[in-house]
Formats: C-alpha cells, sequence, structure tokens
C-alpha cells in the first residue's frame, strides 16, 4: 500500500482520533528506543485507531520483548518477515516517513497521553452507538443503559490506571527552605513556563523585550539582579523593523553588544507536531535560559483560546521542555475580560503575570 492510500485511509473521522499523535508515537519510538518503556504505561496497541499504526505498535512491542532494537531496519526486517506485513503498513516508505515527522522524541509520552484520550473518547463512542440500537430496539430498559453508562465511564477512570503516591510531611518540608533561582530576581523564575497576560496595547511584547534583552545582556533592570544568559526570542506577530527599532530605542547603539541572542521572526504555529518538535530540537540543541513566544494565540491557530484541551496541546509540552531542560519560557497573551484576581494568580503551569 503506497503512502498516498495510507494518509487517504487516515482522513477517517467517523469516530474520535487523533493519527498525527499516533504517527509522532511511533515516529519517537524509532528515534529512541527506550521511549517505548514509557509509553507503554500509558497505551496498548488496541488504543491506536489507524490499523497500519496497530500493526507497527504491535512489531515494535515485540522487538523490544525480544531486546531486539527499534530502529527502521529491524522494524522492515520484522514487518518483512511477516508475509504482508511490510505492504500491509504502507511499505518502508511510511516507515521512514513516521521518522521524519518528528525529529526528536522528547515529547513521546505526551503523544502517547492524546492517544490515550482519544481511545477512551472512541471507547464511549461505541458503547453510547450500541446503547442508542439497543433502547430503540427495545433490548434494554433505560436503567440497564444507565448502568452501562457508569460502567463505561469507570473505565476510563478506573483506579488500576491512578498512582498515588504520598509523601510523609518532613520528606515534604526537609530541614530547610528551599530557595528558588531567578532569571530575574523575585520576578522571572529559572525552569518555569509563564504567561504574561494584558489588555491589548499595554506593552507586553516591550516588556518581554526588555526581560529578554536584560538577560542577554545580564544588566540589572528596575535594581533587580539578573542572570545572564542565551535568548531565544519567537515573534509571530512584529516584524523585523519595528523589533529593530525598539531595540536600537532601548540601547541606543545596539551594534556594542554581543549577547547570545536568536531570533525566529515569523510563523510558528505549534499545534503543528513538525513545528513543535522542530522548536522542541532548537531548544535542546541551543540551551537558552530564556525563550519569548509572542503572542500565544499566534501559536495555536485554528484553536480556542477558552479551551483548556486545544490550550494544553502547546503549554503542556512547553511545560515539558522547562522541566527537562531548565530554560524558562514566557508566552505573551492577550486577553479582554477584566481580572478580579490580583496582579499575580496560580494557574496550572506555574503562574501568570497579569498586566
Amino acid at each position: 500500500m503506497k503512502q498516498e492510500n495510507i494518509q487517504k485511509n487516515i482522513v477517517n473521522q467517523s469516530y474520535p482520533n487523533n493519527i498525527e499523535a499516533e504517527q509522532a508515537v511511533l515516529g519517537a519510538i524509532l528515534i529512541d528506543r527506550s521511549k517505548i518503556k514509557d509509553i507503554v504505561q500509558i497505551i496498548s496497541s488496541s488504543d491506536f485507531y489507524n490499523e497500519s499504526h496497530v500493526k507497527i505498535f504491535d512489531a515494535m512491542i515485540d522487538l523490544n520483548n525480544k531486546n531486539i532494537p527499534i530502529d527502521l531496519l529491524t522494524l522492515f526486517d520484522y514487518l518483512k518477515s511477516k508475509g504482508n506485513l511490510l505492504k500491509e503498513v504502507g511499505e518502508s516508505s511510511y516507515l521512514t516517513y513516521l521518522t521524519e515527522l518528528v525529529p526528536t522524541s522528547q515529547n513521546a509520552t505526551y503523544y502517547a497521553e492524546l492517544v490515550k484520550i482519544k481511545a477512551d473518547e472512541r471507547h464511549l463512542c461505541e458503547v453510547f452507538t450500541s446503547l442508542d440500537h439497543r433502547l430503540r430496539s427495545g433490548s434494554i430498559s433505560s436503567e440497564q443503559a444507565g448502568e452501562q453508562v457508569m460502567k463505561a465511564i469507570s473505565r476510563n477512570r478506573s483506579s488500576s490506571d491512578l498512582h498515588i503516591e504520598l509523601s510523609p510531611w518532613h520528606e515534604l518540608v526537609g530541614s530547610q527552605e528551599p530557595e528558588i533561582e531567578f532569571l530575574i530576581a523575585d520576578l522571572i523564575p529559572t525552569s518555569c513556563l509563564l504567561i504574561l497576560a494584558g489588555k491589548p496595547k499595554l506593552g507586553k511584547s516591550l516588556l518581554a523585550l526588555l526581560f529578554a534583552i536584560s538577560i542577554g545582556l545580564g544588566e540589572t533592570i528596575w535594581d533587580k539582579k539578573v542572570i545572564k544568559g542565551g535568548v531565544l526570542f519567537v515573534s509571530t506577530e512584529d516584524g523585523v523593523v519595528r523589533l529593530n527599532k525598539r531595540i536600537w530605542k532601548m540601547l541606543g547603539n545596539p551594534d556594542k553588544y554581543e549577547p547570545d541572542f536568536h531570533f525566529h521572526i515569523g510563523e510558528c504555529i505549534l499545534t503543528d507536531f513538525k513545528v513543535l518538535e522542530a522548536l522542541t530540537t532548537k531548544i535542546l540543541e541551543y540551551k537558552p535560559r530564556l525563550v519569548v513566544l509572542d503572542p500565544l494565540i499566534n501559536l495555536i491557530r485554528g484553536r480556542d483560546l477558552n479551551s483548556g484541551e486545544d490550550m494544553n496541546v502547546v503549554l503542556r509540552p512547553l511545560q515539558n521542555i522547562c522541566k527537562q531542560t531548565g530554560t524558562t519560557i514566557l508566552v505573551i497573551q492577550t486577553y479582554w475580560k477584566r481580572i478580579t484576581h490580583g496582579s499575580m494568580i496560580a494557574i496550572c503551569f506555574r503562574f501568570t503575570i497579569f498586566l
């Protein structure tokens, strides 16, 4: 089966699925075999929607169980030895295509979680479809249908899938107060995902650029100590000319400075897995102390800013990058509703700075 046919079959959206996440999981394993140990704790082959992906994942598990390294060559040989299996999954060209989708395996477990979510949704759809038919035919009572619904929901929230670890008091608090490291003292912590939010035209982008330049140069701001480090500034709204003008106004003569500062000016849609993985790769290579992403609305194009699920498609992988690399990521967001929670509130990432 050719890659075009595989992609055509993938488009079938009759039940909830996330084909891109399935492809990202398989590609991540081909890049880094060790990821399969974490992934099998989250999903099984039955959680994949696409049949080709089910077969590829089963093959990977079998190779891993036999302690055979998982890569393009070993997977190709395995599938080829199983009769028509290689042809059924799309030939070697599709296997290669999977590795090209994800340049890094950094977010493999997150993609597996996305696959699991859609698998649970499909299970509920199947249960509801069956109950609809049985209720219409009169072969089940409403009470029995209700019980089946509760069982289906319980399956998706099975306590066997929950791992709750408890820590005693002395283990949590320790013997002394922990110190928090800041890039800008008492303002910008390290290893943290931050949202800088404010109404339109309040100067959020300008403030973020000021923070970035202070860190890039290692110069104090508002009498606050600054840790010098590399900066990656991603601007999807302000162009070269505007950024150039702002930097000249801030520094007077930028030519005399040589900060470890890099820009990406232009489109950066992080809801596209390829773009997200490309950014992750750059962060791993460059190892900046600060990454600025401006603004959030352009990073999640086509998604709903009021949807937690849509927001987490981008923000959760960014949070994982912060934890694993020690990088601080500052995301700019515009809001229009009045904030009544004060100047700073706690949210699911770390905290938000409101202007």
